[in-house]
C-alpha cells in the first residue's frame, strides 16, 4: 500500500493487491505528519488532523487546537488562541492538557521517539525581521529545560543563525538542529548550520554547513547520522557524510543526496549526482548501483524487511516534476504509479517521504 499527496496536497492511495488507484480524501492542502505501523497521520491547512490506515476509511483525530505535531503514539501538540490559548497536548484518550502559556513564544515543534517530551524552539521578542530564538525540551513533567540559545543580544543571534528545524536521534539522547539566518539568499550562499546537541552534557557539536533540506538529515535505528555537507547555492558540490554513533565522520559520496536508511540501520541508499542511486552494506562495504527504467532516480526507500526498493524516477521530457514511483525486488520491476506530478505541481527535487508513505517501509520523522 502506498499513499501519495500529490502537489496540492490532495491523497491518494494505491492498492498493491488490485492495482487500483483510489482517492483517499476529497480535500486539498493536507501535508504528512506521521507514519506508523497501521497508518498515516496528515495534517490539513486549518490545522485539523485525519489517520489514514493502510486499509479502511481515514478516521477524524481529535487534537484540542491547531494541530503542530504528532507524536508515535499519536500523541497530538497543537495551538489554541483566545481566552484560554496556549501550546496544548492531547494524547490518545486524554484530555487536551495545556502545558505553556500564548505568550510564552513557542515555534518550531517535534516530538521525541517516546512520545513524553517535546523539543521546541522559543522566540521571545518578535518584533525583529529575523528574530534569534533558543531550544527547549519540556520534560514530562511540563518544565521547558533550556538547550541551546543563539541570542548575542536582545534582538541579533549569532554568525550560524536562529534554529529552524530539530530531529531527535531514535534513542531520544541526541538532536540535530540546523540553523537559519532568516535570509534566504545568504542561507544559500553560506549554507544553514548544522548542529548535534547532547541532551546529557547540553553539548553542541558543530557539523558544518548542509543546504537545509529536510530530506538529507537522516537519523538510522542505531544512532548513525546521513548528511549532507554543503550549500544549496554549489548543490552539485555537497558531499553525502556519515556520522557513526562513536563521533567519527566519513564522507560516503562526493556527489550524494537525499540518504535513506534501512529499517535496521545496517544499510544506507541515497541518489547520486549521475542520475542513479547506491546501496551500500556498512557492515561488509559492498556497494551496488540502482537506476530507473524510465527516467533518473529522485529518491529511495527501502522495505522493512527484504530487498524490496521503492523509487522515485524523474521522466524525461519538458517537464521538470513529472515522475513515477517504481517497485523493484529481485527480478520484479514493477510501475506503482505513472506520471505524477507535471505543471510545475511539485518543486524541482521533492522530498519522497513528503510524497508517499508505504506500509511495507519504515517512514522518516
Amino acid at each position: 500500500m502506498v499513499v501519495v499527496r500529490d502537489g496540492f496536497g490532495t491523497l491518494y492511495r494505491y492498492v498493491g493487491a488490485t492495482g487500483r488507484v483510489e482517492p483517499v480524501i476529497s480535500s486539498t492542502g493536507w501535508t504528512f505528519a506521521r507514519q506508523t505501523a497501521s497508518g498515516l497521520y496528515a495534517i490539513g491547512l486549518q490545522g485539523g488532523v485525519v489517520f489514514v490506515p493502510w486499509s479502511g476509511a481515514p478516521q477524524i483525530v481529535t487534537c484540542g487546537g491547531v494541530a503542530l505535531a504528532i507524536s508515535a503514539t499519536g500523541a497530538c501538540a497543537s495551538r489554541r488562541y483566545g481566552p484560554d490559548g496556549g501550546l496544548y497536548v492531547q494524547h490518545p484518550g486524554a484530555a487536551p492538557l495545556r502545558i505553556l502559556p500564548p505568550d510564552w513564544g513557542a515555534g518550531q515543534i517535534a516530538w521525541d521517539p517516546s512520545s513524553r517530551r517535546l523539543a521546541l524552539t522559543r522566540t521571545v521578542d518578535q518584533r525583529c525581521m529575523r528574530c534569534p530564538n533558543a531550544l527547549y525540551v519540556i520534560t514530562p513533567d511540563g518544565s521547558p529545560r533550556l538547550l541551546y540559545d543563539t541570542h548575542v543580544d536582545e534582538t541579533h543571534f549569532g554568525p550560524l543563525g536562529a534554529v529552524a528545524r530539530v530531529l531527535w536521534s531514535p534513542a531520544g539522547d541526541l538532536i540535530a538542529a540546523s540553523l537559519s539566518t532568516g535570509c534566504a539568499g545568504c542561507d544559500s550562499s553560506a549554507g544553514n548550520g548544522l548542529l548535534l546537541i547532547d541532551l546529557a552534557s547540553d553539548r553542541a557539536i558543530p557539523l558544518g554547513v548542509t543546504p537545509e533540506m529536510a530530506p538529507d538529515i537522516v537519523w538510522s535505528a542505531n544512532g548513525d547520522l546521513a548528511f549532507v555537507s554543503g550549500t544549496l547555492e554549489r548543490l552539485a558540490d555537497s558531499e553525502l557524510k556519515l556520522r557513526r554513533r562513536d563521533g567519527s565522520i566519513t564522507t560516503i559520496d562526493p556527489r550524494g543526496s537525499r540518504p535513506a536508511w534501512s529499517a535496521a540501520g545496517d544499510r544506507l541508499a541515497w541518489v547520486r549526482g549521475d542520475g542513479s542511486a547506491a546501496v551500500v552494506d556498512l557492515a561488509g562495504g559492498d556497494r551496488r548501483p540502482i537506476r530507473c527504467a524510465d527516467g533518473d532516480v529522485a529518491g529511495i526507500r527501502f522495505s522493512a524487511a527484504g530487498e524490496a526498493l521503492l523509487l522515485l524516477c524523474r521522466l524525461p521530457g519538458s517537464d521538470l516534476d513529472r515522475y513515477s514511483i517504481r517497485y523493484v525486488a529481485s527480478g520484479r520491476d514493477t510501475v506503482v504509479l505513472e506520471q505524477v506530478g507535471g505543471t510545475l505541481a511539485y518543486a524541482i527535487g521533492p522530498d519522497f517521504f513528503d510524497l508517499a508513505a508505504w506500509s511495507l517501509g519504515p517512514g522518516r520523522e
